[in-house]
């Protein structure tokens, strides 16, 4: 399973202000570094929209900064016509250095998306055998919206989707016979009431069924994400998060995207960035298992050790001492941290406070909370300062080209 960040928001938590604004190719490229030194990103999204770009070849500008700030796969969805596919893939063989090699292993894949209900545009059609002609995977997608472009109903919406994506495959591989296609069927639904289109992952089928449907392909899957629908950080997106990872889990797809995103996925927040790859990184570890060979019993330890001894000085305990996760980002093993007399975070959503240790400590994050009373109030507590401080660390590093990865 490997984990992207999102497919390019318009908008950006400045990190240095805290607001929300239109979001420029500096930020893309600013982002895309740091996701590049996080080892929980697997591959790339575009987190946001170079939205100071000409609109016309804005994806060009935009493959531009990712490819020259990340060394790894780029997943574009924003080259959607001929012109940019064309110059997408130009892009992509020179990077590689001959056509050959770009077969061989493509930098950048392509995301092309129908349009629900039972329908390819033309130029989406033009741009998919563009990239699949020198051997650039594509990922077909559909995103029927039940109420508005699908019924209302999970059965219904699943087999749309499935359809769409179906005959997507079926059409890109009559004309490019061979290509390299993924499965990405991403079903929303609309609030009948507002018409607001609901983008938060939650606790339903729309994205369990989908996956497993399309693992009965044998091809790359796309299965969950993020998006929280909050508009700061805090208890809101810190519970629909936690709802995505579990059902990220449930779902057992392939690719997962939206690190980083909130406010609907219409934004990317650095903030969110670093705690969505906490809680990924959780749910890997959680997904390994435990390992029951003779020497995890540690019975030569207990030996040693004894009745009421401690195993803090043996060697077994040093070996295993990655044996459980803990969390990189919170907890009291920095100055500042829950119970060395500064507030912690629990009572604004989330459980100690601060960066992790500069030679990389790690600590089981702590249960006590800051004692703050209003939880709307949490992009003001000490531990969610503490985070943006750490991220706005980062950030600089990776302007001055100081970030190691």
């Amino acid at each position: 399973m490997w984990l992207a960040t999102d497919g390019c928001p318009a908008h950006v938590r400045d990190i240095d202000t805290g607001e929300r604004r239109f979001s420029t190719r500096q930020d893309l490229a600013g982002i895309t570094r740091i996701a590049d030194a996080l080892p929980e990103i697997g591959f790339m999204g575009v987190p946001v929209s170079a939205t100071d770009m000409p609109v016309s070849v804005r994806p060009l500008y935009e493959t531009r900064a990712q490819l020259a700030n990340t060394t790894k796969h780029i997943q574009n969805g924003t080259a959607i016509d001929a012109v940019n596919a064309r110059g997408m893939a130009e892009m992509c063989r020179v990077v590689a250095g001959s056509s050959e090699a770009l077969r061989e292993r493509a930098s950048v894949s392509g995301f092309q998306g129908s349009i629900s209900p039972l329908h390819w545009d033309e130029e989406s059609l033009e741009a998919m055998r563009i990239y699949a002609e020198p051997g650039i995977p594509v990922a077909l997608c559909s995103m029927p919206i039940g109420g508005a472009t699908a019924s209302g109903t999970v059965v219904e919406m699943t087999t749309l989707g499935h359809a769409e994506v179906l005959s997507g495959i079926a059409i890109l591989k009559t004309m490019v016979p061979g290509a390299k296609v993924v499965y990405a069927n991403y079903a929303s639904t609309m609030d009948l009431y507002s018409g607001a289109v609901n983008l938060v992952w939650g606790a339903d089928d729309l994205l369990i069924a989908p996956a497993q449907l399309g693992a009965h392909l044998d091809i790359p899957v796309h299965a969950g994400g993020y998006g929280s629908g909050a508009k700061l950080e805090g208890w809101q997106s810190g519970v629909q998060d936690a709802s995505a990872v579990f059902m990220i889990a449930l779902a057992l797809g392939d690719l997962v995207i939206g690190a980083g995103s909130m406010y609907g996925s219409g934004m990317c927040s650095l903030t969110s960035l670093l705690l969505h790859c906490e809680l990924f990184d959780c749910l890997a570890r959680w997904a390994e298992g435990s390992s029951f060979e003779d020497e995890d019993f540690g019975l030569d330890a207990i030996d040693e050790v004894g009745p009421g001894g401690h195993f803090l000085a043996s060697k077994h305990t040093l070996e295993h001492r990655e044996e459980f996760w803990q969390s990189k980002v919170h907890g009291p093993h920095h100055v500042g941290g829950v119970g060395r007399g500064r507030t912690g975070g629990a009572g604004c959503g989330c459980r100690g406070g601060g960066p992790a240790h500069p030679r990389g400590v790690r600590s089981r994050a702590a249960a006590r909370g800051c004692g703050k009373k209003n939880w709307t109030a949490s992009l003001t507590c000490s531990s969610t300062r503490r985070r943006r401080r750490a991220a706005r660390s980062v950030l600089k590093k990776c302007r001055n080209g100081t970030t190691t990865t």
